[in-house]
């Protein structure tokens, strides 16, 4: 298996690295509650309409282990 090409980017840098999400087809993004999280995918579905965007709902505080069935994703 390949894995994923990955870009780990802090909320204040996002509007300065958008470009750099410009060649992934799906963001997933996370955060430790999972607001900020949601407020970037609102943002990012806005400005790329075309791609699939996703925050954990609850963030990682909700994740109680590696594997977690109960994972509730968000797509905006």
């Amino acid at each position: 298996l390949k894995r994923p090409e990955n870009l780990l980017l802090p909320l204040s840098e996002l509007d300065q690295q958008m470009d750099s999400l410009k060649k992934f087809s799906q963001i997933l993004l996370f955060c430790k509650s999972g607001m900020r999280s949601l407020h970037a995918a609102e943002k990012l579905s806005t400005d790329f309409s075309k791609k699939e965007i996703f925050s954990i709902e609850g963030g990682l505080d909700d994740l109680h282990s590696p594997v977690n069935s109960d994972i509730q994703w968000q797509k905006k």
